[in-house]
């Protein structure tokens, strides 16, 4: 039986989409009597496999003065820092430029303090099953409780890269297939500090381990290997506001989308300006880029434009790319552009064999690193919940293999197509309907514009 009469809305995983949800929906609609759990097993709401770390050479790749969470008040996380009389004695985040590039656990610390006396419940726990009712929801918990909700948020995390079909023959104690928690994290034990490693991918997860593995004192020879072989680009400047519109009008195709970004870097390489600026504008006026192109032209802008995208969109912490530039300065990282065709295992390590422009190579490796970033294709399968959902029809993968599909306000599609009144979406997630939605402050804003709709829905009740 319900005790508490009052709405309630259930909102699985408290990364920081979860928990800005949660935030917006207390702060942003006071007037509002129910109740927000946020279901969630790690103990800090706001951290999610980012920001749950305790490695102090995990930085955010933006620096303190652009992360932001809360539009309307830009620099409140930069003044939290510098006021955080429980901060980090962490000399090392205040880059060459000056701008402080903080640990990730320090973002957690400022979510939970957002969060602070906001009435939100936090239950640790996983969600194993859901089950529709007229009214909501009843969900299913790992600790054999049940809980009742109006509406459910679905603000689930990253899920597990793909291990390359290729890697399948190697042994496991020859190959990591998750690294996303990072180096030393999933370090073996007793790995020969000497032996050469092949890491698979080059972009910022790949960048952590490799960074880590210098930490650490690793002396082998390191590999990095990716289709393009591009390493996020380094920082110029830092800009504020968006310079250029890329929405009168928008492009309705992948390559006039293309050719029009490639104006306008050479319009600011002509006038000695940063790319940077064309990066930033794309990324605040995402949503409505992506949403002018058809299904077919976004399926082609993913195929053959997301690599250079992702290089650009997210830039390292310049301590990490530091790291990079001492080991390529010693000899002992090389990031080579190729495709992994095969592996297998020869005197004890794995062997590679890639194909570059100047032929097929193999590569010895006493480890190999999978870097391939999250499967976001295949999102519903690996998580149980997601896939039983789906299973009764209450929601669906989007056509383009991002994560869920949701309408315009976040509401998840069931297998019929219509849009949920009770069922949402929040974060990474619902990118398909959003465009951009990896990066600061999108992972707070979409879930607030969720917020929004559940509390005019409530309301309307």
């Amino acid at each position: 039986m319900r005790h508490d009469v009052r709405p309630c809305v259930g909102v699985v995983g408290g990364g920081v989409s979860g928990a800005m949800l949660a935030r917006h929906l207390r702060a942003d609609h006071p007037g509002l009597d129910l109740r927000v759990v946020v279901i969630e097993p790690r103990a800090i709401l706001g951290a999610g496999l980012a920001y749950d770390t305790d490695d102090p050479d995990h930085r955010l790749n933006i620096p303190a003065s652009r992360t932001v969470l809360l539009e309307e008040a830009p620099e409140a996380f930069a003044d939290w820092l510098h006021s955080d009389a429980d901060g980090d004695d962490d000399p090392e985040a205040v880059a060459a430029d000056g701008q402080v590039f903080p640990r990730r656990r320090v973002l957690a610390r400022y979510i939970a303090h957002l969060l602070d006396g906001l009435a939100v419940e936090h239950v640790r726990a996983r969600v194993l099953g859901c089950e529709a009712e007229a009214s909501g929801y009843r969900l299913v918990l790992s600790d054999s409780r049940r809980l009742d909700v109006d509406h459910l948020v679905l603000a689930a995390g990253h899920p597990p890269p793909a291990v390359p079909g290729e890697l399948a023959a190697l042994p496991s104690a020859l190959r990591i297939d998750d690294a996303s928690r990072g180096w030393p994290a999933v370090a073996p034990a007793g790995l020969d500090p000497t032996a050469p490693i092949a890491v698979i991918g080059t972009g910022l997860t790949a960048c952590d381990v490799v960074a880590g593995l210098g930490a650490a004192g690793h002396r082998g020879r390191i590999t990095m290997i990716s289709r393009h072989g591009l390493l996020p680009r380094r920082r110029t400047v830092y800009p504020t506001e968006a310079s250029f519109d890329f929405l009168d009008p928008p492009e309705t195709s992948a390559l006039a989308l293309l050719r029009r970004i490639r104006a306008v870097l050479r319009l600011l390489a002509a006038t000695g300006c940063s790319w940077e600026l064309a990066i930033d504008s794309l990324r605040r006026q995402g949503g409505g880029v992506w949403a002018a192109l058809p299904e077919a032209e976004q399926r082609r802008l993913l195929r053959h434009l997301r690599a250079f995208w992702d290089a650009h969109r997210f830039q390292g912490a310049p301590q990490i790319d530091a790291w990079l530039d001492r080991l390529r300065v010693r000899g002992q990282l090389e990031v080579v552009r190729a495709r992994l065709r095969g592996a297998g295992v020869r005197d004890g390590r794995a062997e590679l064999v890639v194909s570059t422009r100047q032929g097929e190579v193999r590569l010895a490796a006493g480890l190999v690193v999978n870097c391939t970033g999250a499967s976001w294709r295949r999102l519903i399968e690996t998580d149980p919940l997601l896939s039983a959902m789906a299973a009764a029809g209450l929601l669906r993968a989007d056509p383009c293999g991002l994560g869920l599909a949701t309408d315009s306000a976040g509401r998840a599609l069931g297998g019929d197509g219509r849009a949920s009144a009770r069922l949402w979406v929040a974060g990474p997630p619902a990118r398909h309907a959003f465009g951009e939605l990896m990066g600061l402050p999108q992972v707070s804003s979409q879930p607030r514009l969720v917020a929004a709709g559940i509390a005019a829905s409530l309301a309307a009740q």
